[in-house]
């Protein structure tokens, strides 16, 4: 799976890239760590440093896209790009081979087609997922290209948990484009992601009237609507947004619940006004059963970027 138009001096760019930058995140991880926990307290906020600092480079990135304008930089101005997207290659290839390492138990099938911090950080998430899920099967598609032309890959899970007496049924997607480098991924681009969990005994259909992309400081609606008609039941829910630290260590948040009316929850919201993307957790409460979401929204600059 090389990379197209790949070069000597391509590699030697690559590798200086991936150095400055861990350099840069080790010499600013105070700075880092501190802003990424400045909103929690006590053990929370421990956990996230301590995450910070055992992921570095990762633990920059997070902070780059959440403050694009902050002053901090990777080296010379000619490495300071995006690291490579996979293009060209056996695309049909690497979706099987990452289909059938995801459906492999233990890890070791994904460790061989990861590389670098990507490939620590990947395998850490996926153990979290696997011991909640156990029994979870995995379906990876290719997508359409984006706009760009760059190639995405549909991923899909399911599976079962079981907690406090309820079985709980988990639908989850995510639209991906892969990096990489040689024949190893070394980063992801999530372009959206979505999931549902539900312990109903019978499906519940429900509707998510959530936006993919939205422009920076623009209010929009988180709907989450109940398809069946709800007669004389009633319906609590709540909304939480969650941190891109809560998210990459699958953490549960405390929802704050209250009564619903009109067959759903309707909320609306608004963007940050720096580029990057929320990710917000709904909880619906039914007499039926209970069903929690996650979205995740895109946050552009311009409306061209909207549709990728």
């Amino acid at each position: 799976m090389p990379l197209i138009g790949r070069t000597a001096d391509f590699d030697k760019g690559l590798e200086d890239y991936y150095i400055n930058e861990r350099k840069e995140a080790l010499k600013n991880l105070k700075e880092i760590a501190e802003t990424l926990s400045n909103e929690k307290t006590g053990p929370e906020a421990e956990i996230i440093k301590r995450w910070a600092e055992s992921n570095p480079a990762l633990a920059f990135r997070i902070y780059q896209k959440l403050f694009p304008q902050a002053d901090l930089k990777t080296g010379p101005e000619e490495l300071v790009t995006d690291p490579p997207d996979f293009h060209g290659g056996d695309l049909s290839s690497l979706r099987t081979q990452l289909q059938q390492a995801l459906n492999t138990s233990g890890g070791e099938a994904l460790s061989g087609l990861l590389s670098g911090e990507y490939a620590s950080d990947l395998e850490r998430r996926f153990r979290i997922f696997s011991a909640r899920f156990p029994d979870a099967r995995w379906s990876v598609k290719q997508a359409n290209p984006l706009l760009d032309g760059r190639p995405t890959f549909e991923v899909v899970v399911s599976g079962t948990l079981n907690s406090g007496g309820l079985t709980y049924a988990l639908e989850a997607s995510q639209r991906l484009v892969l990096q990489s480098e040689g024949k190893r991924i070394i980063g992801e681009e999530v372009i959206s992601e979505q999931s549902i969990l539900s312990s109903a005994s019978k499906p519940l259909p429900i509707s998510l009237l959530i936006p993919d992309a939205v422009l920076t400081g623009s209010r929009y609606d988180v709907d989450v609507v109940l398809d069946r008609p709800l007669g004389n039941a009633m319906v609590a829910g709540g909304l939480i947004g969650l941190t891109p630290v809560q998210v990459s260590l699958q953490s549960t948040p405390e929802i704050q619940l209250s009564p619903m009316h009109g067959g759903g929850l309707f909320k609306s919201v608004q963007a940050p006004f720096t580029p990057g993307s929320q990710t917000w957790a709904v909880m619906l409460v039914h007499p039926d059963g209970l069903i929690t979401v996650t979205k995740r929204v895109r946050v552009v600059r311009n409306e061209e970027e909207l549709t990728l």
